[in-house]
């Protein structure tokens, strides 16, 4: 599910302490190193509560051309599949780590209730994938404005350098770190074609839709740096 729900009421005491902890064992080695960083999917899903609690996060969202994004995680279920199938320790070692994104124990997070409309197994097709690229992203743009900066994945890959220092501001980073000597790491991300991938079309026109309000917000559009 999506939701800000703590069934057991054990989430938020669990988080508050893992933080402090983990930034007091890095203050010790470094200090000065007052924040925790955490690179999660699933966090798109805890947006809400990610804001409640901790008020002074940053919280990032990095979003792409959702018909390449769509393309590509539909690319990486099938290629799981075969290695699940192949490999039954891989498929024991991601359950044991919680890791349910592609495979045999894909469990998508049901942004929206989207989940109710799917029937039979359709995450073998495109379509499933970009309803629920759909289904996150308008999650996340629903949340306010000001605790959630947006990404453009295409932007930064067509000009790094910019758009990292743009990320190393929102997230606070110490100006004499300069993030855009990272700007050699990107390279252009694959295009594919939507006749080839046989998507369903209305989906396509809302994914764009949803894509274009996403630039809109993205860190740098309002000065011209990131066009839709």
């Amino acid at each position: 599910a999506a939701g800000d729900e703590d069934v057991h009421g054990e989430f938020e005491p669990f988080i508050r302490t893992h933080i402090a902890k983990m930034i007091a064992l890095r203050a010790a080695q470094k200090p000065g190193a007052l924040r925790y960083l955490s690179k999660n999917n699933a966090n798109m899903a805890r947006i809400p509560k990610i804001v409640r609690l901790f008020p002074d996060a940053v919280i990032l969202v990095a979003f792409r051309n959702p018909l390449d994004h769509a393309a590509s995680m539909l690319r990486q279920h099938l290629n799981f599949l075969k290695l699940h199938a192949a490999e039954p320790f891989v498929r024991r070692y991601m359950a044991d780590i919680g890791h349910f994104e592609f495979g045999a124990d894909l469990r998508p997070i049901d942004f929206g209730h989207w989940l109710r409309g799917e029937v039979g197994n359709p995450a073998h097709g495109a379509s499933f994938w970009l309803r629920y690229w759909c289904a996150a992203y308008a999650h996340a743009l629903a949340n306010p404005r000001g605790h959630v900066a947006f990404v453009s994945y295409d932007a930064l890959c067509a000009d790094p350098a910019p758009v990292l220092r743009r990320i190393g501001a929102a997230a606070g980073i110490d100006e004499s770190t300069d993030p855009a000597a990272l700007a050699g790491r990107f390279r252009s991300p694959v295009h594919y074609d939507a006749d080839a991938l046989d998507v369903d079309r209305n989906l396509l026109d809302t994914a764009i839709e949803l894509h274009h309000e996403l630039q809109a917000r993205s860190i740098g559009h309002e000065d011209g740096a990131v066009r839709p």
